[in-house]
C-alpha cells in the first residue's frame, strides 16, 4: 500500500512538476502521510487516486492544462500539501471528495481566469467551511434553479414549531441555522428579509433559502468543487427537518 500511496501521489501532485517538486511531495508522503493512522492513509490514498482518475478523464474529454502560476514549483508543492492536510483534516470523510475535484478543475486551462490571489483564497475558504456549510451552498443553488422542495415555515407559528420539535431535531435546527448566518455574515448569500427566531439572543437567522441569493464567488466555488456531485440522499438527509427533497424530472415544470 504503501509504494501504491507515493506512487499517485507523485503522478497527481507531480503532473508537469520539477524534481524538486516531486521531492517535496516524497516528503510530504515520508514525514506527514505516514504518520497517520491506517484509515487516514487509507482516505488519503483514495483521494490522490480519485484525483488521478479525474485528471485523465478531463485530457482525455480534450481539455488543457493551465501553463501559468499553478506550475510553479512553490505553488505546486502548496496546493499539494493543502489537498494532503485537508484529507487527513476530514474526519466524517465527506468533504474529501470535493476538495479532490477543486484540486483538479483549477489546474485546467478553463479556469484559468482565476489568479493566484483567488486560488489560494478558495484554498482558505475551503477548509473554513464545514461538510454541512457545502450543504447549505448547495441548498441554496439549487433553490435558485427551482430543483428542490421543502416544508414552508409560517412567519407567525415558528417559534411554536421550533419548540414542538424532540430536542436532538431542535439541537440539530439551531446548529445548521447557525452555519446559515455565518455564511450570510461572509457574505456567500444576500439574503431578502431575513427571518430571525426572536427567542434566541441574539436572534437566530433562520434557514429558508428561497430567500438567499448566492454571490458570484459562491456560484464559482460551487462549481470548483463540483458540489452539483453531492448525491441528493445528502441533502434530504442534512435537511430532513425542514422535509427537502429533490424534485423529480417530471416536477421541473411546476
Amino acid at each position: 500500500m504503501e509504494y501504491e500511496i507515493l506512487d499517485v501521489i507523485l503522478k497527481t501532485g507531480g503532473t508537469l512538476a520539477s524534481g524538486a517538486v516531486r521531492g517535496a511531495l516524497f516528503r510530504i508522503f515520508r514525514h506527514v502521510i505516514l504518520n497517520q493512522p491506517d484509515h487516514v492513509i487509507e482516505r488519503v490514498f483514495n483521494s490522490f487516486s480519485s484525483a488521478q482518475e479525474y485528471n485523465d478523464k478531463k485530457l482525455q474529454c480534450g481539455e488543457t492544462l493551465r501553463g501559468d502560476w499553478y506550475y510553479d514549483n512553490d505553488n505546486n508543492v502548496k496546493f499539494a500539501e493543502d489537498m494532503v492536510r485537508q484529507t487527513i483534516s476530514d474526519t466524517q470523510g465527506k468533504k474529501s471528495e470535493y476538495i479532490t475535484k477543486f484540486h483538479v478543475n483549477i489546474r485546467f486551462s478553463s479556469n484559468d481566469d482565476i489568479d493566484e490571489h483567488t486560488a489560494f483564497s478558495y484554498l482558505e475558504t475551503i477548509e473554513s467551511l464545514s461538510w454541512r456549510q457545502l450543504c447549505i451552498i448547495r441548498l441554496v443553488i439549487l433553490y435558485e434553479d427551482k430543483k428542490v422542495k421543502m416544508d414552508s415555515i409560517d412567519e407567525e407559528e415558528k417559534e411554536k414549531w421550533i419548540e414542538q420539535m424532540p430536542q436532538d431535531d431542535q439541537t440539530r435546527f439551531y446548529s445548521i441555522s447557525r452555519e446559515y448566518e455565518n455564511l450570510a455574515n461572509s457574505k456567500y448569500f444576500e439574503v431578502d428579509n431575513p427571518i430571525r427566531a426572536s427567542r434566541i439572543q441574539p436572534p437566530l437567522l433562520l434557514l429558508r433559502p428561497e430567500l438567499a441569493h448566492a454571490t458570484d464567488y459562491t456560484h464559482r466555488l460551487h462549481s470548483l468543487m463540483n458540489l452539483h456531485e453531492i448525491p441528493p440522499k445528502d441533502i434530504e438527509e442534512v435537511f430532513s427537518i425542514w422535509n427537502v427533497r429533490l424534485k423529480k424530472p417530471e416536477e421541473d415544470s411546476q
